[in-house]
């Protein structure tokens, strides 16, 4: 399956990481994995980051993506939804068909897991495909109080904690949203329902959104456990 567009969206600010968008991981700005990942993945006719930041869409341009406009300041803010965002960008570049969402903050997505993706996408019938990584077992919940008091630190029936008996869940990593234009200009919004999961492990779905998630990342390429795409 191809798609019309993927759309990796990067605004100048950011509050947890200032810059992270392009700060260097493995000698290569963080965006630049994404696209480097989309260009090589081959199922995309455009790959396009929508940003409101003149040195991102520099630096985007410099790995091969487009970046055919600038995003208005009010769409652009902390506040500003990905709905938002979407929207604004189909209807500037008039896409009518299949389009991804990638986040620049998922560094280890490869152009392998976007062509599985879209296949099962393609097999699917459903009306999206969103990346999925299993949760981790809650085990107990412990409150705190205000003098950083444990509450309920231990129950009286603690629950039980062996894996084959914990039921699976899974929940969204952010890397990975593919749909078409349709569908989203139906609803207003991605959509919510009749979506299938593509699955993927836990390194793979690491969203950088600190400096802890960042010195992370930074760990496993300098270890070399994980590569950019070639």
């Amino acid at each position: 399956m191809n798609f019309d567009l993927a759309l990796i969206p990067a605004r100048g600010g950011s509050v947890g990481l200032p810059g992270k968008n392009i700060l260097p991981l493995g000698g290569i700005p963080l965006i630049g994995w994404t696209i480097r990942a989309a260009l090589r993945s081959g199922i995309f006719a455009q790959v396009v980051v929508s940003t409101d930041s003149d040195e991102i869409a520099r630096i985007a341009q410099e790995y091969g993506a487009a970046v055919p406009f600038l995003r208005p300041s009010e769409l652009a803010t902390s506040k500003t939804s990905s709905n938002e965002v979407i929207d604004h960008a189909l209807k500037v570049l008039q896409v009518e068909d299949n389009f991804a969402l990638l986040q620049p903050t998922s560094p280890f997505r490869s152009a392998a897991h976007l062509r599985e993706a879209a296949k099962l996408y393609a097999s699917s019938g459903a009306d999206g495909v969103m990346a999925i990584v299993a949760a981790k077992p809650l085990g107990w919940h412990i409150k705190i109080n205000d003098h950083q008091r444990l509450i309920e630190a231990f129950s009286e029936e603690p629950p039980t904690l062996r894996r084959q008996d914990s039921t699976q869940y899974f929940v969204p990593n952010g890397s990975i949203y593919m749909t078409d234009a349709r569908s989203f200009q139906r609803l207003g919004s991605l959509p919510k329902e009749n979506l299938v999961g593509y699955r993927m492990g836990t390194i793979d779905s690491l969203d950088i959104d600190d400096a802890d998630d960042f010195k992370l990342a930074a760990a496993l390429v300098s270890a070399d456990i994980r590569k950019i795409d070639p």
